[in-house]
């Protein structure tokens, strides 16, 4: 028997594929983030192979499906994205991130793997006018490419920003709603 079938979900993971369930006839689309940004502040933990068994189980459910990425280490992200298309834990729409301050060279390696990237680093760690370089920066460098390259931002949900690169970027996301529960 396969991986897939020996899977058990969490309880919460089950509660989720019900609401999905629930709100897809609705339109709604969804969206898996790996919960990169929380191992990082160290509020979470997830080994590759656990999240490749959810995605290999799960991951239809979903619209778009991020890599497990690693904050500051574009490289070892790649290597989490190939593994990732490796084992099986593929998607349609598997997003591979760079994060601002790394070299844009990963981001062409990204570039080079997959047509939508997600840019990391925006929702912490810069003021607003650094986020802007940097996600510009990483913008022209997708732009310039002959094929069509989707953008999504991670940790930004902020109006103003989502309005400056509404032409370019195809999704974004962010906890902020969530702020004042916690």
């Amino acid at each position: 028997i396969s991986k897939l079938f020996e899977y058990k979900p969490p309880r919460l993971a089950i509660k989720y594929k019900k609401i999905i369930d629930a709100l897809r006839p609705k339109g709604c689309r969804f969206f898996l983030d790996s919960g990169a940004f929380s191992i990082k502040e160290r509020t979470g933990w997830i080994s590759l192979d656990e999240y490749c068994d959810f995605v290999r189980c799960y991951g239809r459910k979903f619209d778009t499906v991020a890599c497990l990425d690693v904050i500051g280490d574009t490289a070892k992200s790649i290597e989490n994205f190939k593994y990732m298309v490796k084992n099986g834990a593929d998607h349609d729409n598997l997003v591979l991130a760079w994060h601002a301050g790394q070299p844009v060279e990963l981001l062409e390696k990204c570039i080079a793997l997959t047509d939508y990237i997600g840019l990391g680093g925006m929702a912490k760690g810069y003021e607003i006018g650094a986020r802007i370089k940097q996600a510009e920066k990483a913008i022209s460098v997708v732009k310039s490419k002959d094929r069509k390259v989707k953008i999504h931002l991670f940790g930004t949900g902020r109006p103003n920003l989502i309005r400056r690169f509404n032409k370019d970027v195809y999704s974004t996301d962010s906890t902020s709603w969530n702020i004042g529960s916690k």
